[in-house]
């Protein structure tokens, strides 16, 4: 297992093709499935970047451009025009954006799903982010353009698997009543939540 993490991150660091696909096939001797997904080889790469989710949202602005300048301007994160161009590069290598006929950036699926309840340090590292980005709007973003609750309340432990069910149920239930259909979007919205033991 550890043989095949150091892989994975040889394989994301790998510049040329030819060093890229031998790192691939030797994930793939080392998987412990039989079949490697592509996506299970880049997936940290990808996830611990809220950059690239928000990339892949903006691409169903009703005004969107396949500008980099553009895209940088609409952003609230502040990133630079090179980090923007290799994100890109990186989701069309993905599949998870494509180009269309007329040369647009379009979502190839609708929705990413990782495994739930699986330690995955890519996973870690994007929820730190995107927490840092909660805390920066907490300070820079109008009252009537957010919304941020936090609460603590008591539970009985044996309960915590189906408030776990509850709290993604209700994200999905944010989703399919909220989100626009591609190209009808105004604005991209981040939705976090959080729910943590304050005792042990």
């Amino acid at each position: 297992e550890a043989l095949y993490f150091e892989t994975l991150i040889d394989y994301s660091r790998a510049k040329e093709m030819k060093h890229k696909s031998f790192y691939k096939e030797r994930l793939q001797e080392l998987s412990p499935s039989s079949k490697l997904s592509f996506y299970e080889i880049e997936t940290f790469h990808f996830l611990k970047n809220p950059l690239n989710g928000a990339i892949i949202e903006m691409t169903a602005l009703a005004n969107f451009q396949n500008d980099i300048k553009w895209i940088q301007e609409r952003l609230t994160i502040r990133t630079s025009q090179n980090d923007i161009q290799n994100s890109i590069k990186l989701l069309l290598d993905l599949g998870l954006l494509e180009t269309n006929s007329e040369g647009k950036l379009t979502r190839a699926n609708a929705h990413i799903y990782t495994k739930q309840d699986i330690k995955n340090e890519a996973l870690q590292e994007y929820h730190k982010n995107v927490l840092s980005l909660g805390s920066e709007a907490i300070s820079t973003q109008e009252m009537d353009r957010r919304e941020f609750n936090a609460t603590a309340f008591g539970i009985k432990e044996e309960s915590l698997p189906e408030i776990k069910k509850d709290i993604r149920k209700f994200i999905n239930e944010m989703i399919s009543k909220y989100e626009t259909s591609a190209g009808k979007a105004d604005q991209i919205y981040q939705l976090g939540t959080q729910f943590f033991g304050l005792t042990k």
